[in-house]
């Protein structure tokens, strides 16, 4: 019995993260087919344990300005004042990313989504099997 609710709450957890990458997927694809580009200018870092990350400023239209996070790199991506195309939204120019990261980040999360859903499909078979 206990095994059962262990086995449905992992194939829950596994199944919900899965949705939510496949989501983050399925809007990087769209902000790459149709989104609009603007240079944007690295103005800072965010550091974690063991890697950075640039932050870029971009203009949107309206006149305001917006800033987006590279991926993180286990070096110095960019330096400050250099500057990259950003891909942006144009109905929500929060949402963007940096175009030279794009296309690595968007196979990464296809990666670590198609491992996600697989997981719980496995899970079954072998619950179904057994």
């Amino acid at each position: 019995m206990i095994g059962a609710a262990v086995y449905l709450c992992m194939t829950a957890l596994m199944t919900a993260a899965s949705a939510y990458l496949w989501r983050r997927v399925i809007r990087l694809t769209r902000l790459k087919k149709d989104g609009v580009t603007a240079e944007g200018r690295c103005i800072n870092y965010e550091f974690g344990e063991s890697s950075a990350a640039a932050i870029f400023e971009y203009p949107a239209p309206e006149g305001r300005s917006f800033t987006v996070t590279s991926d993180y790199r286990s070096s110095l991506p960019f330096q400050v004042g250099e500057t990259s195309e950003i891909i942006f939204n144009p109905s929500d120019p929060s949402q963007a990313a940096v175009a030279d990261h794009l296309k690595s980040e968007l196979r990464t999360l296809r990666l670590t989504a198609l491992a996600m859903t697989a997981v719980p499909l496995l899970m079954s078979a072998v619950a179904f099997i057994a």
